[in-house]
């Protein structure tokens, strides 16, 4: 009975807060905001004004998004918010210095933002300034993530592997198969955990669809995509992954892939054969460094794992 109790007085706050959160959205006023505490992650607050900032943040960077309904951008939000303050916790213990100078993050800013016509750390600003954001708290989200790829390289860099006497073989073959993906992917400790997790996931992909299963419940970065990460040349493909994926029909998504990272599951939308008409110089560099991400990805999800075992996180 008092366990029960509790459970319906955590669902009411939620629902309170949820309701907060909506109410602002429609009015987009964020001085009306009561700013509750909403997680402690370590000593570091993540607020209600917090994760409504963010929610409006990635609608206005992604117009697709607001197909999804409020309650699913904020767990979005919140989410991508926890998994900054693990990163700054991350690089402050490993005292690494965050006045990091424009120059230095304009080529970052190109490879994030040039979608949105957003080039430099001064486009960055003007854009920041007219959506009447706090330039300097949105600028520190761009640093964290800089200095956290950073972090990656230097650490797991001399453990890339890529066998490129190989991949030349592979690019001699003109005629090429590329899938159009969307993944979900999440983390679980032993195989009940594994089967809980992807029973609420098949559960929301079949009743939701998978984008949106997709923004609730996976922890990579294209989950504020719907999961989507484009068409992709098999040869970049994990070997492991590709047999996943030519046994999938269209529409059609895996059982979960297990990973060194984690576990992965993933849905074909299309697929198509064609003969390519690059350069085989430039394709195989674009497959290396393709691959070289791919690895590095898979450090940094290892690496964010093992720092997040080690923090706190409260949701209150």
């Amino acid at each position: 009975m008092k366990e029960i109790l509790i459970d319906n007085i955590t669902m009411i706050f939620k629902f309170k807060i949820f309701l907060i959160i909506y109410f602002l959205i429609l009015n987009n006023n964020t001085i009306a905001l009561e700013n509750r505490i909403l997680v402690k992650v370590d000593n570091k607050l993540i607020t209600t004004i917090d994760v409504y900032n963010q929610s409006r943040y990635l609608k206005i960077l992604d117009a697709n998004l607001n197909k999804f309904d409020d309650n699913q951008i904020f767990e979005l939000s919140k989410n991508l918010l926890i998994k900054e303050k693990i990163k700054k916790i991350e690089l402050e213990k490993q005292k690494i210095d965050m006045n990091i100078k424009d120059e230095k993050l304009n080529s970052f800013v190109n490879s994030i933002f040039k979608s949105n016509k957003i080039y430099t750390v001064s486009d960055y600003r003007d854009f920041i300034n007219s959506m009447n954001f706090n330039y300097e708290q949105m600028r520190e989200k761009l640093v964290i993530e800089f200095l956290w790829n950073n972090l990656i390289f230097k650490k797991y860099s001399s453990n890339i592997k890529i066998d490129r006497n190989k991949l030349e073989q592979l690019v001699k073959n003109k005629k090429v198969k590329s899938y159009l993906l969307s993944e979900i992917f999440f983390d679980a400790k032993n195989t009940d955990e594994i089967n809980k997790k992807y029973e609420k996931i098949k559960f929301d992909i079949d009743n939701q669809g998978f984008n949106k299963a997709a923004i609730i419940h996976s922890v990579a970065n294209s989950a504020s995509n719907g999961g989507n990460i484009g068409w992709i040349n098999e040869n970049s493909l994990n070997k492991k992954i590709l047999e996943f994926v030519n046994k999938l029909e269209i529409n059609k998504y895996s059982e979960p892939i297990s990973l060194p990272e984690g576990f992965l599951i993933v849905m074909l939308e299309d697929k198509k054969s064609e003969t390519s008409n690059l350069d085989p110089e430039k394709e195989l560099n674009s497959i290396v460094q393709f691959k070289t991400n791919q690895q590095l990805n898979q450090f940094s999800s290892m690496h964010f794992n093992k720092v997040k075992k080690e923090i706190q996180i409260n949701e209150l």
